[in-house]
């Protein structure tokens, strides 16, 4: 048996919380998108497993293989590259994020019984650090995050049990070591239509989708997908939730899980899963796409566009209202691109790349920016503007930036 950890109690609280007043500072905010590929041949002659932009201007770090046994990290555009002694059929086990502050790439290797950290710097510097099995518990998985510049480790469930859940978050010391630990659990939530008794429910899954980019002075903001079965009856619900990590005054972290029913999805199959699911958020707020594909056939109570689109929401931090924007065909591959204090919407299709900006609850769709890409490139967002596209032969680098 996996041993134990020693956690300080903490209870969470979902929904409803009012939101702390803002100071908005609205400089740098793009007034029209310029989009452009910046680099059409990435790294000719490797292959690009991940990438990280550690700046706006397409400096970063990026996971590949050269040829050779084992994984490297190589500095772009140039600077030195550092073998990670990890073989190349290993690399869906590592994450790369651009850090709280310019210039900072963190990469997390998440092993069968390791949990490894390190941190590069602008310069090339190294810090790394090896956390062990935290947090010594099963069927948990494991993500670095940052609550403003401060960096934790946050083990969430892949799975629960009953209507109660709960995460583990550990702070990371300046030496990269594991400080103080905390429980984060929810209570049990209440499904009742008002004049019968609650209905227990269990999470037959559990996972973390997605990351607000961390900005160095924001919470930590996630987006979690869960299925939800009720005891009793044939439905059940596929959904994704926001958790908002933040520490208060007296230092304690607390968190704040929300649910939105413009992104719930009733069904009688376990066949369903959330794709995609992207969260990025501005001054005011943050935005969220989410959608539903079937493994299987498409359940009947499904509409024929809940799986071919996906829908875009805005939650609004300073009234704490959400609302759905639109809804995206499937074929746009649309995606969230966070910027310096706003979002923008990305599509690619057609051997095009195209950006808008969200303005509130709206698509600035008068001022339109695009590219050309290799039709039918994968791609994967890349921090700070940035998206990775990637094909059988080659990986360009894409960015978003101001016009003006």
């Amino acid at each position: 048996m996996r041993r134990a950890v020693p956690l300080a109690l903490l209870a969470a609280t979902c929904g409803g919380v009012a939101q702390p007043g803002l100071d908005i500072d609205f400089g740098g905010i793009c007034s029209l998108l310029e989009v452009s590929i910046v680099a059409p041949d990435l790294l000719p002659g490797v292959t690009v497993h991940a990438l990280a932009a550690s700046d706006g201007e397409s400096a970063g770090w990026a996971l590949v293989d050269d040829g050779g046994s084992t994984l490297k990290l190589q500095q772009i555009p140039e600077g030195p590259a550092l073998s990670t002694g990890v073989a190349v059929d290993m690399a869906d086990a590592f994450t790369l994020l651009p850090g709280p502050v310019v210039g900072e790439v963190w990469v997390t290797f998440s092993g069968a019984s390791t949990l490894e950290i390190a941190r590069l710097g602008a310069d090339g510097t190294l810090e790394q650090a090896d956390l062990g099995d935290f947090p010594a518990l099963d069927d948990v998985e494991e993500r670095l995050i940052f609550i403003g510049r401060e960096p934790y480790i946050l083990a969430s469930p892949r799975s629960g049990t009953d209507d109660a859940f709960s995460f583990v978050l550990g702070a990371l010391t300046p030496e990269l070591a594991i400080g103080m630990v905390w429980d984060l659990s929810f209570s049990p939530e209440c499904f009742t239509d008002g004049s019968s008794p609650c209905l227990p429910a269990t999470y037959p899954r559990l996972h973390v989708l997605d990351q607000a980019e961390a900005d160095g002075v924001s919470p930590a903001l996630l987006l979690l997908e869960f299925e939800r079965a009720f005891e009793g009856l044939p439905t059940q619900t596929t959904g994704v939730a926001t958790l908002q990590l933040a520490r208060a005054a007296n230092g304690l972290p607390t968190a704040v899980k929300r649910e939105y029913v413009d992104l719930l999805w009733g069904h009688s199959t376990s066949s369903l899963r959330i794709d995609p699911g992207q969260i990025a958020r501005d001054e005011a707020g943050y935005y969220v796409i989410a959608g539903v594909v079937a493994d299987g056939p498409t359940p009947e109570e499904l509409a024929p566009d809940d799986v071919l689109q996906d829908r875009l929401l805005r939650h609004d931090i300073l009234d704490a209202t959400s609302a759905m924007i639109a809804r995206l065909p499937k074929y746009t591959h649309s995606h969230l691109l966070q910027l310096t204090s706003q979002v923008a919407l990305g599509q690619a299709f057609d051997g095009n790349w195209f950006a808008a900006r969200l303005i509130g609850y709206a698509i600035d769709f008068d001022n339109i920016s695009g590219a050309s890409i290799r039709p039918g490139a994968s791609f994967t967002p890349a921090g700070r503007g940035h998206v990775l596209f990637e094909t059988a032969s080659e990986t360009a680098l894409g960015r978003i930036g101001c016009a003006d």
